[in-house]
């Protein structure tokens, strides 16, 4: 039988598993406070304090994303333990990117890019290939 051959000198006693339960523990209590989450909520608003609809944030840390709605409201759950960067953006408006240092609401105003009205309209090309 190899069942009854068991070796016994290394088995952990109940003084070595003390410490053992002390540290899995805190590192359980430290797993779950890096699972925190927080939402992160604004409104994102053009030039003329109207709403942008459907302006996207992009966390650029996890990568998770939202869209805005029809009031140009967002809301992005992210995890609190980390230092996060939110990029803003909209179809022809220049991108904004903030920082997140402890405030849960960014309100947001987009402003059109400028090198789109000031650039000349280039002359569409049509290329023949024979």
């Amino acid at each position: 039988m190899a069942a009854s051959n068991l070796p016994t000198d290394n088995l952990p006693t109940t003084e070595a598993a003390a410490p053992l339960a002390a540290a899995e523990a805190a590192a359980a209590e430290a797993s779950v406070a890096g699972l925190r989450m927080v939402t992160v909520r604004g409104r994102i608003l053009d030039e003329n304090g109207r709403p942008l609809v459907g302006a996207t944030v992009l966390d650029k840390r996890t990568g998770r994303g939202v869209g805005t709605d029809a009031q140009g409201n967002y809301a992005l759950r992210l995890p609190e333990s980390q230092a996060t960067q939110l990029h803003f953006g909209y179809g022809g408006y220049a991108d904004e990117e903030i920082q997140l240092r402890g405030r849960y609401t960014h309100n947001v105003t987009l402003v059109p890019r400028q090198q789109l009205a000031d650039a000349p309209a280039k002359k569409a090309r049509r290329w023949l290939f024979f």
